[in-house]
């Protein structure tokens, strides 16, 4: 069923908007704790789910998966926040989201007409 979900170019393109928000929502220093704390922990989850994202689909295509370029880039992206996650400086990592949201260009699908 997770694999169903990850291949699913729709579900996919959600999940990265709405990631997008919570990235977007996260760059507010004027957030209260707790809802700062709760974006996190989404974004957290986000990230796990473009990790289990791109196992499955490496699964699936194979070496095949790196021959797009924006897969590179994701594969690179999510590790980099991935390790942030253990090495504990999350909150470093912020410059790498900017890159992330490149990720949006992907949803123009949803949009066209």
């Amino acid at each position: 069923m997770l694999r169903k979900l990850v291949l699913n170019s729709t579900v996919i393109n959600t999940v990265i908007v709405l990631n997008c928000a919570v990235i977007f929502l996260l760059l507010f220093s004027g957030i209260p704790y707790t809802i700062n704390k709760t974006l996190v922990w989404f974004d957290y989850l986000f990230n796990i789910f473009f990790l289990i994202e791109i196992i499955i689909k490496l699964s699936v295509y194979g070496h095949s998966y790196f021959k797009s370029v924006s897969n590179i880039i994701d594969v690179f992206l999510i590790s980099a926040i991935i390790i942030s996650f253990f090495v504990g400086d999350y909150q470093n990592v912020y410059g790498l989201y900017v890159l992330r949201l490149i990720r949006v260009i992907k949803c123009v699908k949803l949009f066209e007409i």
